[in-house]
């Protein structure tokens, strides 16, 4: 893998207005996603997050076919995360006393069969895949930061442009 910042793909660079030498216009155009069933394999809560993110991404044609897999780790990244979080928030805090008897909650801890205290495995997990589900959320343009600039399908005309069109594919809107 070349070093550096990952590339960006043309609708990108185009929406963000980069100059058109740098623009691969020969890059494949792939159809947008319509089916909004959810994959096999996704538990409840994955499901759950799928069936409130999907309309979105339909409605702003974000969502490209070959984007099923992404959103699919998406949804399950967010559910288990969703899980650890549950299992932090209802997790008793140990009470700890020390030599002078004053007792102190220590939340999301426990103490092992040798006496140490240790961290519930419910925080690492969170950690990983909250980590996980940015990135993938980043990769579909979920975030913030990783839609600005960026110029979509305007939910509000009910059509979608002219630029966006050409850049999937659907019309020549468009001109080099």
């Amino acid at each position: 893998m070349k070093p550096g910042p990952k590339p960006k793909p043309a609708a990108i660079k185009i929406a963000k207005g980069e100059k058109k030498n740098r623009i691969n216009f020969n890059e494949p155009k792939l159809a947008r996603e319509k089916d909004g069933t959810p994959p096999p394999g996704l538990d409840a809560l994955a499901i759950v997050e799928w069936n409130r993110i999907f309309p979105e991404l339909k409605k702003s044609g974000a969502l490209c076919r070959t984007d099923r897999q992404t959103f699919a780790a998406y949804c399950h990244a967010y559910s288990v995360w969703r899980h650890a979080v549950e299992v932090m928030t209802n997790y008793p805090p140990m009470i700890w006393k020390n030599k002078l008897g004053t007792e102190t909650k220590m939340p999301l801890v426990f103490l092992t069969p040798n006496g140490m205290i240790q961290q519930i495995p419910a925080v690492n997990i969170a950690r990983q895949w909250g980590a996980a589900m940015v990135r993938h959320a980043a990769e579909l343009g979920l975030t913030p930061s990783s839609r600005s600039g960026i110029m979509g399908i305007d939910p509000e005309k009910g059509k979608d442009n002219d630029l966006l069109n050409a850049l999937m594919g659907e019309g020549d809107g468009f001109k080099k």
